[in-house]
Parts: structure tokens; sequence; C-alpha cells
């Protein structure tokens, strides 16, 4: 049996016999660009590490203070008997660093570092994402203007 589709013969074999019987086919989907893009990021190991990383320093800029308060430490808790008295120094090598003290003491002041390391984490982020929402604005601002005039 030959059945013409178009300008092309259609066969089902060598006799012919057997009807032919239309089969199914799959529609295809498309990917949309969202999917690509998240699916190239996923395969790129260095940017899903760094996207790993900031997300880390978020979540600990996010959690300072019970972070802190875990450590045992608060913001401002001077620990002058790590200092020497003449020259407030920290006593110790590397600056006092301890158990108790991850990353040790400042001079004169005896403030732990790491917490200050925490806290400053925190205000860089800070900084960064109101800066990064004042330029959004301000190139709103000014790129509608100027679409607008010209």
């Amino acid at each position: 049996m030959t059945m013409s589709v178009g300008e092309f013969e259609v066969s089902n074999g060598p006799g012919d016999s057997a009807p032919m019987t239309p089969t199914a086919v799959a529609a295809i989907q498309g990917r949309s660009l969202w999917a690509i893009a998240w699916r190239r990021l996923r395969q790129d190991r260095v940017a899903m590490a760094g996207g790993i990383a900031v997300i880390v320093l978020v979540l600990i800029a996010i959690f300072a203070r019970y972070l802190s308060a875990w450590y045992g430490v608060t913001p401002n808790q001077a620990f002058v008997s790590g200092l020497d008295a003449s020259t407030t120094m920290p006593i110790g090598s590397f600056g006092g660093m301890t158990g108790s003290h991850w990353l040790g003491i400042t001079p004169v002041t005896g403030n732990d570092i790491f917490v200050d390391v925490l806290y400053g984490l925190r205000t860089s982020l800070i900084i960064g994402g109101i800066s990064t929402l004042l330029s959004l604005v301000l190139g709103l601002v000014f790129g509608t203007i100027a679409g607008y005039f010209g």
C-alpha cells in the first residue's frame, strides 16, 4: 500500500500488506532563557564556588550577633588582661592569638579581632547594598530623563 503525502510517497515496506498506522509524535519542548542560563551556571564550577562563598558571607553577616554570642564575646568587650601594662601590646605571639581569641586582640583597646571582623563584614555588606541600590535608582532616573528628552 502506497500513500502519497505531498510530493513524497510513503510505504509500509516491501510487501505493503499491512495498513499504515499513524504514530504519535512527542511534542518538542523548548527551554526558557532562564533555564538555559541556570544550566550553564550550574556547570561552571568556579561560578558555583563563588556563589556559595557569597551566600556564606551574607549568612555570616546576617547572624553576626548570634555568632559572637556563641563565641562568648560582645563587640565592645575589652580584654585588658591580655595586654602588656607598659606597652599596651598583646601578650604572647601573633598578637595574642589563643584558643579564646582566634584572631588575637587589638593593641591598646584589647578588643577581639574575630568579632570585629564579623561586625565589619556586616557593615561592608550594608554599605555595598545601599550603594548598589542608590546607583540603580540614579541610573533609572537619569536614563529615563535621557530617553524622554533624547
